[in-house]
């Protein structure tokens, strides 16, 4: 059994990955939606001029130079873009283009925390926020509840799924991003 392109680039997007595929000349044959949002940022970032549907010469200089290892890509006061080339098949002409935005927050989906763990709704809703970095006081503040409330609904999650502090916790749900929806379109040829 294969999975086509449209498949691997749509579970690497659940993911939170943005990932592409590219020819060593630098053209982009597919891409997910965080890929492509994430090469206009580093273009627009580095003033590169790269033709579309191409990678910015740059990053793919930087791939060639440091291939397996990953690269980064700072710009004005962000956390950097980190990409990484990965071989496909023996001839080397097409690779995969890992990146990722670790500027970007990739929220658990409640769903399976609902499931796995018994969270309810709004537990497992404050267990994704924290994920995304919130704090407990944001996370109040958006919901219109005291703080109070959120921290008994806090102790309720530790209860549940076998952890005592919050970054064991979010280290715990992380692992769960793998069971985010994926939305599958077929390949149109």
């Amino acid at each position: 059994m294969t999975c086509s392109t449209s498949t691997i680039l749509a579970i690497l997007e659940a993911f939170g990955c943005g990932a592409a595929i590219a020819s060593t000349d630098g053209a982009i044959h597919a891409e997910n939606a965080s890929a492509e949002r994430i090469l206009r940022m580093i273009r627009q970032g580095h003033a590169l001029g790269s033709a579309p549907g191409h990678l910015p010469r740059r990053l793919l200089a930087m791939l060639e130079a440091n291939a397996p290892a990953p690269v980064s890509m700072n710009l004005a006061g962000d956390r950097p873009y980190v990409a990484r080339k990965l071989s496909l098949g023996e001839d080397n002409a097409n690779f995969l283009l890992i990146c990722v935005d670790l500027n970007a927050s990739q929220p658990a989906s409640s769903k399976p925390l609902q499931s796995v763990f018994g969270l309810t709704h709004c537990e497992a809703y404050l267990a994704a926020q924290l994920c995304t970095g919130a704090t407990l006081r944001q996370i109040a503040a958006r919901r219109e509840i005291g703080i109070g409330t959120v921290r008994g609904q806090l102790k309720s999650i530790f209860i549940k799924t076998g952890t005592t502090r919050q970054p064991e916790l979010v280290a715990l749900l992380a692992k769960l991003t793998c069971l985010n929806e994926v939305e599958v379109h077929p390949d149109h040829k």
